[in-house]
């Protein structure tokens, strides 16, 4: 077996991305120009022209412990002034439920000066730094508490350090609930180049559903009691200023849980199911059959094949003893370790080992055949069947046309095996795999030219290890539900991430049930959950999950399905009202969230070009597109972002607060669902002065108002009955 890349394959394992959107904001320091009398901040400068920040948070590093229903943060931010010191405010956010005795705060090693003010306290100070500054952000922050410093001198550099040591506050659905701050790249004269986050939770018993609100992170599991949460961002000026975590301790095999959200004025609610398998203590894989099948073509020769190569072997070793496995190579012509699956004792896995070896890089790429020998068998009761399926190209030997190959899937897959593709680079017919992936009940997953294939490869093996139940679905009772993404769950391992979003009708108490089969006998995991049947604003990231996830899944269905204008005008609305831009409605953020008749037209027309391609680049990348929104797990703008038909990166100007997208229009952000001319039904009218008594009246009694206000721009939006526009 080839040695040098067994760290990177080990470093792969244990990875799983986790979730969507922030509420009020938080943030790390924010210093203001000026001084602070006779409750007031004055800067010096015109009093209608906003405060020029004079700071910027260039390093934010947090580290943190969290157990035990405790929690202890440590956030260290390096802050750069300017050359000539200036007399400045200082105000640090926290989280909310923070108290006095909870919080400590330095500066340059030093005990800081200030106090502490608790949420409402806070709220009258948020409101005078606004009003003096002219910064209507900070009115976003009002409902947390914070730490005030009416006096400090700011010079070139300095360290503020921050410790929070707080109590973990109860979530919906059972989950626990971690906020820390992060730097305000919005208060500062520039973004912080960096921020790293690294926190690490341990529970009592296994931790599931770990989930934040608020970026897109990488959880590490040590153990089932344990994850380390990471978090690395590079110069991002905007972005969310809390970083939230969501997580659930639980004894239960799967450890359901479900998070809801029900959105003023609709007659739906959204609801997140989450879960993550542990199998139970000690619990003993089933046994299962694996088919390993290798693209050996010409285009595999040198690094690929290398790599390819050491995954498989790496998987083998990885085998239970109860396992049945085979290996099959195919070029132009295809190659079998075995006739059928043998048993992976150590002799046999020491011949695989040497077929693997042995095996060239020629040829074309006889996908039809390979692909008749890797499903062939009859069905077994008593074991899975998986099929791991490595390619880079489309089909040139034997029977090249992909219709016609799957055309002969029933015929040759009539043992149940589950087929898990892994297309590399952009060669690769996405079509092809993803109808093979779909008909079998598996998945599968693309890397580029350039990724490591061995770690894509043992992640995905690892991922399949310990079956605990086949043909799953989850059941909601009595409970009226509709568009639920994913449709089909497929077979259910260990460590495998349950996550399925979907809308809801009525309400009330009812049992959500996950069900399968496992060698033939009945499984089950179940919780009982409570769907408001009214307004319940809490988790709105829910709403933006559930919205992805459809988008996702409405392209996929265009791309392998046929066209259907239905289907294409869902999405545009989709992405119009949750601000989620895909390739096909970037124009929204250009119109000003704004649709006619040419904008629907030239999108089925972009629609139809781009599901015409079934390879190469464009294919490639709208496959990676859907996946990114079906896998969705973050709900902030800077998640909000897809890739182009040449593979760049390409995020649109939508704002997304809460629940809501907000487009610019005429030098205004515009909240999506506000009524544009001609309308139905018409809205009330209102237009509120910035820093007014009727603003300041606002914030107060309006979080989604509140949170609107981070835009720091002329505003308009939906509040209740009315349509109010701040000037």
């Amino acid at each position: 077996m080839h040695h040098r890349r067994r760290s990177l394959i080990a470093s792969a394992l244990g990875l799983a991305g986790v979730l969507c959107l922030t509420g009020s904001a938080l943030a790390g320091p924010i210093f203001l120009p000026g001084q602070w009398r006779d409750g007031a901040l004055i800067h010096g400068g015109p009093a209608d022209a906003p405060a020029t920040p004079p700071f910027q948070v260039q390093f934010s590093t947090t580290t943190g412990e969290v157990g035990g229903g405790q929690a202890l943060l440590t956030v260290t931010d390096t802050v750069r002034g300017p050359d000539a010191p200036a007399a400045t405010v200082g105000v640090i956010p926290l989280p909310a439920g923070v108290t006095a005795e909870q919080v400590s705060v330095s500066l340059d090693g030093a005990p800081a000066g200030g106090q502490f003010l608790d949420a409402t306290a806070a709220a009258d100070r948020y409101a005078a730094l606004a009003a003096g500054s002219r910064l209507s952000a900070l009115m976003a922050l009002t409902g947390r508490p914070a730490w005030f410093i009416p006096t400090v001198t700011l010079g070139p550099k300095h360290t503020v350090q921050v410790t929070l040591r707080q109590p973990l506050a109860a979530a919906p659905g059972g989950f626990a609930r971690l906020a820390s701050p992060l730097p305000p790249g919005t208060f500062g004269s520039a973004g912080p180049e960096r921020t790293t986050l690294d926190i690490s939770v341990h529970g009592a018993a296994p931790i599931r559903g770990v989930i934040s609100p608020s970026h897109e992170v990488e959880v590490t599991r040590p153990d089932p009691t344990r994850a380390r949460v990471r978090v690395s961002l590079e110069g991002q000026r905007e972005g969310p200023d809390t970083f939230e975590l969501l997580w659930a301790e639980d004894r239960d095999p799967v450890g359901l849980r479900v998070l809801t959200h029900r959105a003023e004025g609709e007659d739906e609610g959204y609801f997140l199911v989450l879960g993550h398998p542990t199998g139970g203590d000690g619990a003993v894989a089933p046994p299962k059959d694996v088919v390993f099948a290798l693209d050996t073509s010409g285009s595999m020769r040198g690094e690929k094949m290398e790599q390819a190569r050491d995954a498989i072997t790496w998987a083998l070793g990885r085998l239970n003893p109860q396992d049945r496995f085979n290996v099959i190579t195919f070029g132009t012509e295809v190659k079998r370790f075995a006739e059928g699956p043998v048993a992976a004792d150590a002799a046999a896995r020491a011949r695989a080992t040497d077929f693997i070896d042995d095996a060239l890089a020629t040829g074309r790429t006889n996908i039809a055949d390979a692909l008749s020998a890797a499903v062939a068998g009859p069905a077994r009761a008593d074991r899975l069947r998986v099929v791991l399926f490595l390619t880079d190209g489309s089909p040139t030997a034997g029977e090249v046309s992909p219709e016609a190959i799957l055309a002969r899937l029933p015929a040759d897959a009539t043992g149940g095996a589950r087929l898990f593709a892994l297309g590399v680079g952009h060669d690769v017919n996405p079509w092809l795999l993803d109808q093979l992936a779909a008909r079998t009940g598996g998945r599968s997953v693309y890397v580029g030219p350039d990724a490591a294939i061995d770690a894509t490869v043992a992640s995905l093996y690892e991922s399949l290890n310990h079956p605990m139940a086949d043909t799953v679905a989850l059941d909601f009772g009595g409970l009226k539900t509709r568009a639920v993404h994913p449709a089909a769950l497929g077979a259910l391992f260990r460590g495998q991430e349950v996550l399925a979003s979907g809308r809801y009708t009525g309400g009330g108490a009812h049992t959500v049930t996950l069900k399968g089969t496992l060698a033939g006998e009945a499984r089950a995991w179940s919780t009982t959950v409570s769907f408001p049947d009214a307004t319940a604003t809490g988790d709105a990231f829910v709403a933006n999950l559930w919205a992805a996830r459809r988008m996702g899944a409405l392209l996929r269905e265009l791309r392998l399905e046929g066209h259907n204008d239905a289907l294409v005008k869902e999405v545009i609305e989709l992405s119009r009202r949750f601000g989620i831009v895909t390739e096909y409605t970037a124009f929204l953020a250009a119109s000003g969230g704004e649709v006619d008749a040419a904008a629907i037209a030239d999108t089925v027309t972009r629609v139809r070009e781009a599901n015409s391609q079934r390879s190469g680049s464009w294919a490639f990348n709208q496959a990676a597109n859907e996946q990114a929104l079906i896998g969705r797990k973050a709900s902030t703008s800077s998640a909000n972002y897809y890739k182009d038909r040449q593979g760049k990166r390409k995020q649109a100007e939508v704002k997304q607060v809460g629940s809501k997208a907000f487009y610019k229009r005429d030098g205004r952000w515009v909240q999506a669902d506000a009524p544009t001319d001609g309308a139905a039904p018409p809205r009330a009218k209102r237009r509120v002065k910035k820093f007014s008594p009727a603003y300041f009246d606002l914030v107060k009694t309006n979080k989604d108002f509140a949170d609107a206000q981070r835009l720091d721009a002329p505003v308009e939006m939906t509040v209740g009955d009315a349509q109010v526009e701040v000037f």
